[in-house]
This record gives C-alpha cells, structure tokens and sequence, in this order.
C-alpha cells in the first residue's frame, strides 16, 4: 500500500508544456522550432532515473550507484531531453528498475510495477495524452534475465499492448526500443550455454518486434501515430566490435565489482576509468555507454520527421500575421500611388 502510495503521489501530476508561438512561427522551420513538448518514459532499470531508489526509501541500487540510477551517472533519456531542447523531468519518467514487459517486476515482485501498470497508470492520470509529445517504451531485458522468459512472442505481444494503449489515449510519437545482445554482458557471457541462449533470445525478440511494429504502423498511422524504433542493438554490437571509436577499451568486464545488487554488504571495487567501460555493472552500461544511446535516440527522432507541426493555435497566429504583413503591404503601395500622383 505504501508503494501505491508512493507511485500515486510521484506521477500524480503529469507535467504539460504549453506550445511556444512568437514571430519565428513565421520561419519555414516553425515545426523545428516549436519540437516536442515533453518527454514521456515507460521501461525498466535502462530508463528508470530513480523510481524505485524512492519507492525503497533510498535503498536501491546502493552507492555507488549515481543517485538511484543503476549506472554511475545520467541515463540515456537525461542525455536525450536537452538535445530535444527539453528540460528533463523525472515526474514524466514511469519507467521501473526489474519492469517486465508484462506485469512482473523481477527486482520486487509484487511491489513495483511491471511495464502494464507503468502504462495503465499513465492512462488513467491522462485519458487525453499530449498529442505533442515524445513517449518512450523500453522493455523485455528482465523478462529473458530475471524472468526466465522462453518465448519471444509473449514480451513483444507486452510490448504491442503498451504501444497500443498509449496510441489510445492520443500518444502520437512513439519510440520503441530493441534489445541488445543479453548473451553479451559481463553477467552473463562466462557462461557459455547461457550465452548462447540469451543471444538467440534478444535475436528473436528484436526480430519479432521489427515483424510486429511493421504490422501496428499502418493500422496507425491513420491517426496519426508514428512509430519509431530503436535500433539499440545495432550501437551495442558496434561498440564491441570497434571499442576504439566510441574510446572504450574494456568492452567484456564491469567496472564495478563484485556486483552489490547480488552481494548486499559488500563493498564493491571501482575501476579508475568508467569512462572506458560499455559496462557499470554486470548487465548495465556505464553513463559513457548511455551518451551514446542518447545521441542515437536523438539522430533516429530526427531522421523520423516526427517533429510536431505547429499547434492550431500557432497555425491561427501564422495566418493572422500574414493577413496583416498583406495589409501592411497593401497600405504601403497605395502610399507610394498617392506620392507618384
């Protein structure tokens, strides 16, 4: 009851930006100018920037994890907001540390909410979402790790429900992310078996989710949903296999070691140079990895053309100043007439 609570008064408020309109609504670049309104996450420990650090009264992740995030510093959508010329908000930030894809979080089972109920309790605080904002979905990672899921079907079937419901209540710009190579993280690739299954895993849940996001775009896009995905995977697999153009150079080992979440009490060594990890932790990336996700999420939102056109509100003021640019115009001729005659 108090994590209720908890949730309930963090998100009781959704933060909405009202549209700037001013003379450069007149510049053919108004779409870019005016951009998005506010940044909305849904997803697990990748995105979550302190939610469950709160909902465990500041006890997880311990130090020296950066102030509730299961990294050493700013996360991936932190990094996101000021290129999108937003000021990042965690109360616009649903997403969950141990989230599912479905109603499972593997961190506090039962306590904290899974994806589902991160979305449905952002429907119900918003049966009208902002048309103008960005939405972000992040999920399926604990359903193979922590959840031991085995069919790929299910966590994007998850992931659908989510697009959809948000999509329902008026989302229109929404970026939906895939999953690196699990196979891959420090935690799980000195097990060769495990490996193998988890990399067969995150092929198959990315490939469905391409399959699905091409089946959901066009039934809406009538409405006005535009889909974007994420290729996360293709990033993570070029950082490991050219380390040295993103400046890392340990790209198998975390810096932190051993992991705390797995061994309360203990206090962990640090390597002297995060900066050259891809990982923190034994499945979460350094804040150097996050940048680089950040700048990627900003370049595909870019090249998505999923800038929002201008409100109704700015399209009335585009017009109105015409009308009167032509009416100065006009005056300004009859002048001229009267001072030739």
């Amino acid at each position: 009851m108090r994590t209720q609570n908890f949730v309930s008064q963090v998100y009781g408020v959704a933060i909405a930006t009202s549209l700037p309109i001013a003379l450069v609504a007149l510049s053919p670049v108004v779409a870019e100018a005016i951009g998005f309104t506010n940044l909305y996450v849904f997803g697990d420990s990748l995105s979550d920037t302190g939610n469950l650090y709160r909902a465990t009264g500041n006890l997880i992740p311990p130090p020296p994890y950066f102030n509730g995030r299961l990294s050493n510093g700013p996360l991936w959508v932190e990094y996101l907001a000021p290129k999108l010329n937003l000021t990042y908000t965690p109360q616009t930030n649903f997403a969950f540390a141990g989230a599912t894809t479905g109603t499972l979080n593997t961190t506090l089972p039962g306590g904290v909410p899974g994806l589902q109920q991160e979305v449905n309790l952002f429907t119900t605080l918003n049966p009208v979402a902002d048309p103008t904002a960005l939405y972000i979905v992040w999920s399926g990672a604990n359903d193979y790790l922590g959840g031991k899921q085995q069919n790929p079907a299910i966590p994007v079937s998850n992931l659908s429900t989510a697009i959809q419901s948000l999509a329902g209540v008026g989302a229109k710009n929404i970026v939906v992310a895939n999953l690196p190579d699990l196979g891959k993280l420090p935690g799980t690739i000195a097990n060769p078996q495990a490996s193998a299954g988890l990399t067969a895993l995150s092929g198959a849940h990315n490939s469905f989710l391409a399959q699905t996001l091409s089946l959901l775009s066009p039934s809406l896009s009538p409405s006005g949903v535009n889909l974007i995905p994420l290729d996360v995977n293709a990033l993570f697999n070029d950082a490991l296999t050219n380390p040295a153009k993103y400046g890392f150079t340990n790209t198998t080992e975390s810096c932190i070691s051993p992991p705390p979440l797995l061994n309360p009490g203990v206090v962990p060594t640090v390597c002297s140079n995060p900066r050259e990890y891809v990982f923190w932790d034994d499945i979460h990336p350094t804040t150097a990895t996050h940048a680089f996700i950040g700048e990627l999420a900003f370049e595909t939102v870019s090249n998505s053309q999923a800038i929002p056109e201008p409100s109704a509100v700015a399209g009335l003021f585009i017009a109105g100043a015409f009308v009167s640019l032509k009416a100065l115009q006009q005056r300004q001729r009859q002048k001229a007439v009267k001072i030739e005659l």
